[in-house]
């Protein structure tokens, strides 16, 4: 009877909202952002209109049904299936992939040992429940599964017709490579020492040593299970081995408190990370990342492109949205920074914006 009456309640509270005005969130680093007021703003881009309110109601009611546990369990597993059958589709085999994992589990614990760092505090929003895994990015399921979950969902961004594009991760991935090249380019910047903030299982570490084969390049991660599969996967695969013209190394720390000096690295890239998190803490890894790169050093990201015709559209269903969203705890925030002023906030400087997808951008900046 509660629960019923505090959905009332906020339903009551909807309908009888008007506009949301902007505030700013400011981070202990200082670097600020700004975002829409209240809590949950289902469009994220702009104030809520009386036209808006039949939207806000259906998403709240199954937001608050996504927060019923047994049906969020029974719909993450639907979700889960639907994810491994579409895998297939394009020759994604998510349990041949863990099998195979599993079977080197010895080594992986051993390459665990080295990495947990046993000092390291996490921030309380990366013990959350994440991507439908009760311990987040923490456990063993989740970095054996990240690799298959990528090349699975990213099939779809540039799929137009009923099959999915299975080279729809590398396209992504290429195409923001191919956006960085060309910023850096116009600006005569060439990265020697790269630090991939959120590497996971190192699919963007990796992808650097194509882009630039002559830089050293450093994959950072709160996970030490993702940092331990992509460690495996550095050790093992000969084809990344022989390609090595420069050293590959994973470190187990926060992008908020890298521990580097300044100058340390020159270029800071950001894939597809700063959705997951709050925006306090994108704001603490912006302002780490200025404190870290010298003069003439940049920052590149690469993430969902709010502002986009196809995310607008994505955002504007309740259904599709509110089930993204209970997945993802901090889209939400995401959503309704302004990625623009809160880098040049942080003070970067020649902030550019390129499209890198349907859904996605690439955004750089510089430090002077």
């Amino acid at each position: 009877m509660m629960k019923l009456l505090e959905l009332l309640s906020f339903i009551f509270a909807i309908l009888f909202s008007q506009s949301f005005s902007f505030r700013k969130i400011v981070s202990p680093s200082q670097c600020s952002l700004v975002l829409y007021e209240g809590k949950d703003v289902l469009e994220g881009l702009t104030p809520i209109s009386t036209d808006d309110i039949k939207t806000r109601i259906v998403g709240s009611l199954l937001g608050s049904l996504f927060r019923i546990q047994p049906v969020f369990k029974l719909a993450a597993s639907k979700a889960r299936t639907m994810m491994v059958d579409r895998g297939l589709q394009i020759d994604v085999d998510w349990k041949r992939n863990v099998d195979e994992l599993n079977s080197n589990i010895e080594n992986l614990n051993i390459i665990f040992e080295k990495f947990n760092s046993k000092l390291l505090q996490y921030p309380s929003y990366y013990l959350k429940p994440f991507h439908a895994y009760d311990e987040g990015n923490l456990s063993w399921q989740a970095a054996m599964e990240v690799d298959s979950a990528a090349l699975t969902v990213h099939a779809q961004v540039y799929t137009t017709g009923s099959e999915l594009d299975r080279n729809g991760d590398f396209t992504l991935r290429e195409n923001f490579h191919n956006n960085i090249r060309k910023i850096f380019e116009k600006f005569q910047f060439k990265p020697t020492k790269i630090l991939d903030i959120g590497c996971s299982t190192g699919l963007s570490s990796f992808k650097f040593l194509e882009t630039f084969p002559g830089a050293e390049i450093i994959g950072l991660d709160l996970s030490p299970y993702m940092l331990s599969v992509a460690q495996f996967k550095l050790n093992t695969n000969q084809k990344l081995l022989q390609s090595l013209k420069a050293p590959v190394s994973f470190i187990h720390a926060a992008g908020e408190d890298t521990s580097m000096g300044p100058g340390d690295v020159d270029l800071v890239s950001i894939s597809l990370v700063s959705h997951e998190l709050p925006a306090s803490a994108s704001a603490a890894i912006f302002q780490e990342a200025y404190r870290i790169l010298p003069s003439g050093g940049a920052i590149a990201i690469m993430d969902m492109d709010p502002d986009s015709t196809n995310f607008k559209k994505f955002s504007s269903n309740p259904f599709a949205f509110t089930a993204f969203k209970s997945t993802e705890p901090w889209i939400q925030e995401y959503v309704s920074m302004d990625m623009y002023s809160s880098l040049r906030n942080c003070g970067f400087s020649k902030v550019q914006m390129l499209s890198n997808s349907p859904r996605h951008r690439t955004v750089v900046g510089f430090k002077l």
